[in-house]
């Protein structure tokens, strides 16, 4: 039970993270979509897709995915990720003999 309450307080933990994250990258795109809306004169969002590298996402992960056009699989993005890590995780192993 003790080990359970344990994971349960980490994944909270790492999901209020994630919502950090995703305020974090709307501040820090605010001044480029200024930008182009002012030179482009069109409307402009910052949508923020984060995906941890085990595939962890936030509590609006969906919602933020659905204001993209086009069909997204949540599972599908997750295992990208997931995939991405891995063969980044491969490529810079370094094997001391």
């Amino acid at each position: 039970m003790e080990r359970e309450h344990v994971c349960y307080r980490r994944c909270n933990l790492r999901r209020e993270k994630f919502d950090l994250k995703e305020a974090e990258k709307i501040l820090k795109y605010k001044d480029v979509t200024k930008g182009i809306q002012r030179m482009w004169n069109v409307k402009t969002k910052v949508i923020p897709v984060i995906i941890g590298a085990t595939g962890i996402i936030s509590k609006s992960f969906i919602k933020y995915v659905s204001n993209i056009p086009g069909k997204h699989e949540v599972k599908e993005l997750q295992k990208t990720a997931i995939l991405g890590t891995a063969h980044t995780s491969e490529s810079t192993n370094v094997k001391v003999q």
